[in-house]
């Protein structure tokens, strides 16, 4: 008995069957029925290599979304396929809707799902903790997401202030599940299919700092972010400083030599204007007399 409880606590430490290795390969490829209901669209499992993207309307999407992902290779090796692709496009697509004033904040939130969903070497930073089986197919039905602090908290500062009209107030807080987000509590809303239906399976996020040990095997996701005051590329924008407040320009104060002039300046406008009220009142005093 100690035994088993041994090996059940072993296997949820590693992963079931898909673990990751430090060399890197797929936890899955391709999408399979599963889930409480069996009706939900899951990942197949799959413990490989990274296969050839042949689709070319995929690759554009995933161009679209994540270009540092798959750069300009014709026909990159990535761990989806073109059903993956179309179900990311439209799980994104309410999210970036919210988040579209800022570039480098859609940027970055694109790139935690990208990369989650299609990295060649996902297995690096994600290790599979349950599957289950429908119609002879395994499917994922539970994960940990390791990131790197710089990453996670380079992507939750450049959307903090990121401001939807719709609501009038930051759209964080619509993909957060409270007005006070932070970003375990922003990580956990997204993770958790207990208080968040939109949330196909379960994901445990764990980040990291610099001087933090992690599992072994396991490289935390550490993708390029974008602060909201640098442009995602050349062909957009930086945002804006009503969405981001390092956008904003200063309020330089003026040098002390400037302050004594302006001062100086006041002092001699004020003299001269107190001296035309007196004497205007003294004419019109001497001509009503």
């Amino acid at each position: 008995m100690k035994m088993k409880l041994f090996v059940a606590i072993l296997l949820l430490a590693i992963g079931v069957n898909y673990g990751s290795t430090d060399d890197g390969h797929c936890v899955w490829y391709g999408e399979c029925k599963g889930g409480g209901d069996k009706n939900k669209t899951l990942n197949c499992a799959y413990n490989g290599t990274a296969k050839a993207l042949q689709d070319h309307d995929a690759l554009e999407i995933l161009r679209d979304l994540c270009p540092d992902l798959v750069g300009d290779e014709p026909s990159p090796k990535l761990c989806c396929d073109t059903h993956q692709i179309l179900t990311l496009r439209e799980n994104l697509g309410l999210p970036l809707q919210l988040f579209a004033r800022c570039p480098s904040c859609s940027r970055n939130f694109a790139q935690l799902w990208c990369q989650s969903t299609c990295s060649p070497n996902h297995s690096q930073f994600i290790n599979v903790t349950q599957t289950g089986e429908y119609e002879g197919k395994e499917f994922v039905n539970s994960i940990q997401y390791h990131v790197t602090d710089d990453f996670i908290y380079g992507l939750f500062n450049s959307c903090l202030n990121v401001q939807y009209p719709g609501s009038n107030q930051p759209a964080l807080n619509m993909v957060c599940g409270t007005n006070k987000c932070t970003v375990d509590k922003w990580l956990n809303f997204m993770g958790n299919t207990q208080i968040n239906p939109m949330v196909p399976f379960d994901i445990a996020f764990f980040h990291y700092h610099h001087n933090q040990t992690y599992p072994v095997h396991i490289t935390p996701q550490n993708a390029t972010v974008f602060p909201c005051n640098v442009a995602p590329d050349e062909t957009s924008s930086s945002c804006s400083c009503q969405d981001c407040q390092q956008a904003c320009s200063p309020q330089l104060p003026y040098p002390a030599q400037d302050k004594k002039k302006m001062q100086r300046r006041r002092s001699g406008l004020l003299g001269t204007l107190g001296h035309h009220i007196i004497r205007w009142c003294g004419l019109r005093h001497r001509d009503s007399g």
